[in-house]
């Protein structure tokens, strides 16, 4: 590796180690950096290769967090990371990190504090919303219909006025 590469390395390998980075997100990095394409090929596989970037770990750290602190959908979930070049295999097993549970009881508050903000709105009105609301955090309409149905079960007339 030339001096100039081992300078880039270095300052790449201090940025991947504060926060999980994607491939992609490297290279983009790099060539921002102004590296030469063979440049760009030697330290990002270096990183690789010395366990700097990884991206099943990125997968993995991106899934939990967006889920965990912005509460997105598993939809948003796998089109942020389509976005940032990580492979099908990866994202799934990134995916795999959202318990279940966790995931059907966000969705289930979501749905309920959104329906709760629309006091006053006719059920069909209601209804649509909470879709599109969801629609944009990334959440399966399978499951908001799901989620709605069990609500409307449970709580009977209350839940729909």
């Amino acid at each position: 590796m030339k001096e100039e590469d081992k300078k880039l390395f270095k300052r790449l390998a201090l940025w991947c180690s504060r926060q999980e980075r994607s491939y992609r997100e490297v290279t983009q990095k790099l060539e921002t950096l102004d590296a030469s394409y063979e440049s760009i090929l030697i330290i990002a596989k270096a990183l690789q290769d010395q366990n700097f970037q990884n991206d099943l770990r990125f997968a993995k750290a991106f899934s939990g967090g967006k889920f965990r602190i912005k509460h997105w959908g598993k939809m948003k979930i796998r089109k942020a990371l389509q976005e940032k070049g990580i492979s099908p295999e990866n994202i799934v097993l990134g995916l795999k990190e959202i318990d279940l549970d966790d995931y059907y009881k966000t969705a289930e508050k979501l749905i309920q504090k959104k329906h709760d903000s629309l006091f006053g709105e006719k059920q069909l009105v209601k209804e649509s919303k909470i879709h599109q609301y969801m629609n944009t955090k990334g959440y399966e309409s399978s499951l908001v219909r799901e989620i709605l149905t069990d609500l409307q079960r449970t709580f009977g007339k209350e839940f729909t006025t």
